[in-house]
């Protein structure tokens, strides 16, 4: 890893530090810039006109990374060899209870929910609790509970 993380400027310098690019690498280089206690409450989610947004998992992280955004920054700025991010945007990921109420969504159609018993929880959380994007981990619980739920139902 330490390799690829030395040869990482030269590539993205040979891309014209594309955006999507960046991101991509600040997202696999994310724990080694950071630390891996504070990875374990973060995940860089975008990278768009020199601003990188990060996920966190509540105030209290939010509110100390603020305070250490300029190491921060001058650490992933290192990592580029180049000036390509200037701020950061630290936001708190929406807790799962919140996500998986039974309101509809306003930005979509209304998708029947289906309650989880404590079996099927303790079943998938390992299996969901591998999946980094909250959104594609809740949609990964929502779709095996309501196959789990058909199948007892045959």
């Amino acid at each position: 890893m330490e390799e690829l993380i030395q040869i990482l400027p030269h590539a993205l310098r040979m891309v014209g530090y594309e955006e999507s690019a960046c991101e991509r690498v600040l997202q696999a280089a994310w724990a080694r810039l950071v630390g891996e206690s504070v990875a374990a409450h973060t995940s860089p989610v975008r990278l768009h006109e020199r601003r990188l947004i990060i996920l966190t998992t509540d105030r209290t992280w939010k509110a100390q990374l603020e305070k250490l955004s300029p190491e921060i920054l001058a650490r992933i700025n290192r990592l580029f060899g180049a000036e390509l991010v200037e701020a950061i945007e630290y936001r708190v990921k929406r807790k799962e209870k919140e996500s998986s109420s039974c309101e509809p969504k306003a930005d979509g159609p209304s998708e029947p929910q289906v309650v989880p018993d404590e079996r099927m929880l303790r079943e998938l959380g390992p299996l969901a609790e591998k999946i980094v994007d909250p959104e594609l981990r809740e949609a990964f619980l929502r779709a095996a509970i309501r196959c789990l739920k058909r199948r007892e139902r045959l």
